[in-house]
């Protein structure tokens, strides 16, 4: 009996030892965190007026209230960066206001802008 309490954590320790591991300096990429579909009409509280955020291939096209547009694809988890067009602001931060609605934070040098989903 004292063999087999003896042999016990031998054994135990020799299956950890032959067990499969990750091969060292190779690690598993973090989880990508989900993009947020952030399509729909928007109301701009910064300047008034109705804005849309279209779903495009690889991003999103982003119509102000003035009719003018820019290209934002997100490059970490919820910000989005400008690729195209001619705005001021060239990075968006998606977030959610006090009432849960989706909200673009529209950062440049001065004050921040604020677009807050409408539909």
């Amino acid at each position: 009996m004292i063999r087999y309490a003896m042999a016990a954590p031998v054994l135990v320790a020799l299956a950890m030892l032959l067990a499969p591991r990750e091969a060292s300096g190779q690690r598993r990429p973090p989880a990508r965190a989900a993009e947020v579909n952030i399509a729909g009409t928007y109301e701009n509280v910064s300047a008034g007026g109705t804005a849309y955020v279209y779903k495009r291939r690889g991003g999103y096209l982003f119509v102000n209230e003035q009719g003018s547009e820019a290209r934002f694809e997100y490059t970490g988890r919820g910000k989005l960066e400008m690729t195209s067009g001619d705005w001021d602001p060239t990075t968006v931060t998606v977030g959610k206001d006090r009432r849960g609605r989706v909200r673009l934070r529209f950062d440049s040098g001065d004050k921040p802008g604020y677009w807050v989903r409408a539909d």
